[in-house]
């Protein structure tokens, strides 16, 4: 460790202070998710769903029209399996959706106290194994492992994996030396400005702003009505575009040219 050069100024405390600023709202920005996941991921996947199924529709009707006006017969195996292949990218999205939502409603809720608690583990450790801030953290494999470990306890919000864990770190702190050293960061000032974009980005896009909706029953209450306006109005738009296949196979001798496998 005699190669680090221990340092102080303000840059370098503004730069510690963003790090784990910005490691902190990534880690709300999850739970945020899996909390926004548990009261809408229901109504979400419903609308992905019926979406699905009007891109669908809307697809086969684009066919259709373009064989008819060929004057060519309606193939209805191959329209299917052409439609089948083109989907494949929406239903992976709404698989996805579902284990998401799967994954929310198994995780386990956790309590204000565990919370803070553990984000103040965090930032005592961070200071000192934080791998943007101690580059030996990377290169030396006692540091590397427990600043991983650290990290899955921190993002599981796990007090007691956080509590042991900073009992081993602190020895492994000792050992090496870290108490007091803080590294000279040639680029610093360039970092800081980086690190308060991210921030920034991430504090004022979703997920991290659906707290404003979670937070404050009134506005929940509202958003749920919005979703299910709009499930309401994807599923009228569905029987419309039914009702135009329908009208559609059914003009002139088209029914009868409609060839099913």
């Amino acid at each position: 460790m005699s190669d680090l050069i221990k340092v102080k100024s303000s840059s370098y405390s503004r730069y510690e202070e963003l790090l784990i600023k910005r490691d902190q709202y990534e880690r709300e920005v999850e739970s945020i998710l899996i909390s926004y996941t548990k009261e809408f991921g229901e109504l979400t996947a419903l609308i992905f769903e019926k979406k699905i199924e009007c891109i669908r529709l809307k697809k086969t009707i684009a066919y259709c029209q373009a064989a008819i006006n060929r004057g060519e017969l309606v193939d209805i195996g191959a329209v299917n399996d052409r439609l089948e292949i083109e989907m494949t990218v929406y239903r992976a999205q709404l698989d996805d959706m579902l284990k998401q939502n799967q994954k929310a409603r198994d995780s386990k809720s956790v309590s204000i106290i565990d919370i803070e608690h553990a984000k103040r583990i965090y930032r005592r450790l961070a200071r000192k194994l934080h791998p943007d801030i101690n580059p030996q953290t990377a290169t030396t494999p006692e540091l590397s492992d427990i600043w991983n470990r650290v990290v899955i306890a921190y993002k599981m919000l796990d007090p007691k994996e956080m509590t042991e864990l900073e009992v081993l770190a602190n020895k492994i702190i000792e050992q090496f030396g870290l108490e007091t050293i803080e590294v000279e960061i040639p680029d610093i000032e360039e970092r800081i400005v980086l690190l308060e974009e991210e921030i920034h980005n991430l504090i004022t896009t979703e997920p991290y702003t659906y707290t404003d909706i979670l937070e404050d029953p009134e506005k929940t209450g509202a958003h749920r009505e919005k979703l299910q306006n709009d499930l309401n109005e994807t599923e009228q738009y569905c029987s419309s575009l039914e009702k135009t296949l329908h009208e559609l196979l059914g003009k002139g001798d088209v029914t009868n040219r409609w060839r099913m496998n």
